[in-house]
């Protein structure tokens, strides 16, 4: 098994968006190696990286017009609770 090249430091150590990773430059196949994860379709988060839940939000809901959080996920977004 290769060991997959390092992220460039915009990408190390949280979730990003395909159009992100294209933007950074980095190819296509890169999306697909072991260290990270497919969240949602085009969301990419790396193994064993604690993530913030207000930057995965924005992620998730910019994917599709209109998308939002609700329920459990929108109360932590507001603080109205502490834990799920």
């Amino acid at each position: 098994m290769r060991i997959p090249q390092p992220l460039p430091d915009e990408l190390r150590g949280r979730s990003f968006t395909l159009p992100e990773q294209r933007a950074a430059g980095i190819p296509e196949h890169r999306a697909w190696n072991s260290d990270l994860h497919v969240a949602s379709r085009g969301i990419r988060v790396p193994w064993g990286q604690e993530q913030d839940l207000a930057h995965t939000a924005r992620l998730l809901t910019g994917m599709s017009e209109g998308a939002l959080c609700c329920r459990e996920t929108a109360a932590l977004l507001w603080g109205w609770v502490t834990s799920r």
